[in-house]
């Protein structure tokens, strides 16, 4: 668990913190430094910063957001991602990032396999940098429930946005 917050907090920092959205059904991750937003499960628990970086998981998932002010390029961000990664775990795989559309913004998708702690872990992350800062949304499960769990982060990641002026 360790190793996973260090590698989030080289990924991105800054402060987020949880509140309670309007529907009950759902908790909103907001961020501080550079605003955006994610729901998650309000069963899921909010499993604390690290360095900015705010965690909740619930469901066998779990559900990172980082954004920081720094505004650079998606593929630059993406590689800084996947190289952090690697220097915590050394046996890290990244692939080949994707387009997709989130929040109305150009973001890279792709899945970071690694050893964590002994255990098979897979990452789906999402990466944008842009006029508003940079942000990576990450899912995380065990490497051998990813198929039948990728949806369900997928779902999860598409909350965010970009909070209204």
């Amino acid at each position: 668990m360790r190793s996973r917050f260090i590698f989030l907090s080289i990924l991105l920092a800054t402060g987020v913190s949880p509140t309670f959205a309007e529907n009950a059904s759902v908790q909103t991750l907001h961020g501080t430094l550079v605003p955006c937003e994610i729901d998650v499960p309000a069963t899921w628990r909010v499993l604390g910063t690290n360095k900015g970086v705010i965690a909740a998981g619930g469901d066998g998932a779990q559900i990172m957001l980082s954004s920081n002010p720094r505004v650079g390029d998606s593929q630059v961000a993406a590689r800084e991602a996947y190289e952090g990664a690697r220097q915590l775990m050394p046996d890290a795989k990244c692939s080949v990032p994707q387009h997709i559309t989130l929040a109305g913004h150009e973001w890279l998708e792709y899945t970071i396999t690694a050893t964590v702690e002994k255990v098979p872990m897979t990452f789906l992350n999402y990466t944008y940098s842009g006029p508003e800062g940079t942000f990576t949304i990450i899912g995380e499960v065990l490497t051998s429930q990813f198929d039948q769990k990728r949806d369900m982060l997928i779902h999860q990641m598409r909350t965010f946005r970009f909070p209204k002026a």
